[in-house]
């Protein structure tokens, strides 16, 4: 898959966290305990719980039901003994800009962190720079993927291009499924060698008394589609995968339209194609729980569990050739919609083997992890605390018997309620515009910016939104209209956005000079079998919107 595999590297400060990327070393809060303002004393520093994240790439988060045909057993063991959210939603369909929504508890529009060519800034306030605060050691290790530059100039060229006037060129290799004979169970390897890290980073962990938050990330199941005969014969339940039904291209609304020409997935398949790339997804998320269910082993085998809250998540989904497409980068469900598994330590008051169907999404993540942590959350989060939907009131109580007006805390977190909707954008490569997606209960609303129309899905009766009902359900349209805009303001942040990726461009071809025309067309970008056909038009085109 690509990704590199991360160097053991010790935890050097009680405050210190190196966050390890590829080889990419990074500081988090790097300051003793004594020179933390408020922090609190060794004793008080025993109550706060471990915090494990664990997450994994372009994982749908239908594939954690019991109905998926992927088989896994240790999510299944975890959501057992806590709380699965099944019906959360990433805040942006694409890596970076979710993680970057999750990690800085802010949505894309409120960071600028649009897509993965422009993440967070690194020094920008994340998560473990607060947990910190009040005396937590930090650790990442393996892939994240939330700051700026960690992506090709192919991958940023699709996404600043991507406001171009009637400018549609595939720019993805065609997917194809690839399952290799062997069986090979440590089949993506470098995501074993970081669970393997994980697992001597927690086994060499001889500190009891401070606690620790700890962020392990795999890229599995992220496409390529490839895997083992292993993972095949022993991770896919084949009777349950089902087959796509796609409406015919000129059908589509224009803005998938877009998606499917430029993931260039147009045109003609063959049943067996769609089906192999759905089964070696499948696979893929199987071998994915596979190293997720040996840190859960270490975690059980050691003194840990008792103290300790594993969080599960994916920054997004995949498509699978839903509605002709693969990847990312669209609202719908796919894509948008990701696994998430909280449990708790054994007695400490958080639910065990209970499921909320109410929409969440990753970026509630950080209130939530300020209320485990059992400090105040910073100004300006948009998520809301998933700790009501943890644990009943009396278990509040218990949980913040120990802090400083734990009673006035636990009023604080139930008199901010979750609301019953969620909001996704996207501003990516693949989206020729904007879309906003709102849910709430059955409802799903997707609209895209620049005159597109709105799309309505009732997901109780259409969950693979296949019929909009917009032009039916005039009421819930203008009633999704006013919420989005009481959230923000759609035109004024896809006009943001585009403008982003216009200077972005223009930045990047007047650096170029002599150069731009090779360059944009070489063999280094994606698109260049398709930019070849017709050069001079593609040039004309980026002209015209250079020049408006």
């Amino acid at each position: 898959m690509g990704l590199g595999a991360a160097p053991v590297v010790p935890l050097l400060l009680p405050l210190l966290a190196l966050v390890l990327i590829g080889s990419d070393l990074r500081y988090v809060g790097a300051a003793t305990v004594a020179e933390v303002a408020g922090a609190p004393d060794r004793q008080e520093q025993q109550q706060l719980p471990n915090i494990i994240f664990i997450h994994v790439d372009s994982m749908d988060g239908r594939t954690a039901l019991e109905s998926s045909p992927a088989l896994t057993p240790n999510l299944d063991k975890l959501a057992a003994r806590g709380v699965r959210f099944d019906n959360t939603y990433c805040a942006a369909p694409e890596c970076v800009p979710s993680r970057s929504a999750l990690w800085s508890g802010r949505r894309p529009d409120q960071t600028g962190a649009w897509a993965n060519g422009h993440g967070l800034p690194r020094d920008y306030p994340i998560i473990m720079e607060q947990v910190a605060k009040v005396g937590y050691d930090n650790m990442f290790i393996g892939r994240h993927d939330f700051n700026s530059g960690g992506h090709s100039l192919s991958a940023n060229l699709s996404t600043w291009v991507r406001p171009v006037p009637d400018f549609a060129i595939p720019s993805e290799d065609r997917p194809y499924p690839s399952v290799h004979a062997s069986q090979t169970q440590r089949f993506h390897g470098s995501d074993w060698h970081n669970a393997d890290v994980c697992i001597k980073w927690l086994q060499n962990r001889t500190d009891n008394t401070t606690p620790f938050m700890l962020s392990c990330g795999f890229g599995c199941p992220h496409p390529g589609y490839s895997t083992s005969q292993y993972w095949m014969d022993r991770g896919v339940n084949i009777s349950r995968i089902t087959m796509p039904v796609w409406k015919d291209e000129a059908d589509m609304h224009p803005v998938q339209r877009y998606e499917t020409v430029t993931k260039n997935c147009s045109g003609d398949w063959d049943d067996k194609e769609v089906h192999d790339i759905r089964a070696v997804y499948y696979a893929m998320v199987a071998e994915a729980d596979g190293f997720v269910g040996s840190i859960l082993d270490t975690i059980a085998d050691t003194s840990l569990l008792h103290n300790t809250v594993i969080v599960f998540w994916s920054d997004h989904g995949d498509m699978t050739m839903d509605h002709k497409q693969f990847y990312k980068e669209t609202a719908l469900e796919g894509s948008a919609r990701v696994p998430l598994i909280i449990a708790g330590p054994p007695g400490s008051g958080i639910h065990q083997g209970v499921t909320h169907q109410r929409a969440t999404s990753l970026i509630d993540l950080f209130p939530t992890v300020m209320d485990l942590a059992k400090t105040d959350h910073p100004a300006g989060l948009a998520g809301y605390s998933l700790l009501p939907d943890l644990m009943n009131t009396s278990a509040m109580q218990a949980w913040f018997d120990d802090v400083p007006a734990g009673g006035k805390r636990v009023e604080e977190v139930k008199a901010s309620p979750h609301p019953e909707w969620v909001l996704l954008q996207a501003h990516m490569d693949h989206s020729n515009t904007g879309q906003f997606m709102l849910r709430q209960n059955n409802w799903k609303y997707i609209e895209y910016a620049g005159g597109y129309d709105a799309e309505l899905f009732d997901l109780d009766t259409d969950p693979n939104e296949f019929h909009s009902v917009a032009a039916n359900q005039t009421a819930i349209v203008s009633q999704m209209r006013t919420l989005l805009r009481s959230i923000l303001d759609p035109d004024d942040v896809d006009a943001r956005a585009k403008k982003f990726d216009k200077e972005s461009f223009r930045t990047w071809k007047e650096g170029l000079g002599d150069r731009y025309n090779e360059t944009i067309g070489s063999k280094s970008i994606r698109w260049h079998w398709a930019w070849q056909k017709n050069p001079e038009l593609y040039l004309s085109l980026i002209d015209k919107w250079l020049n408006e």
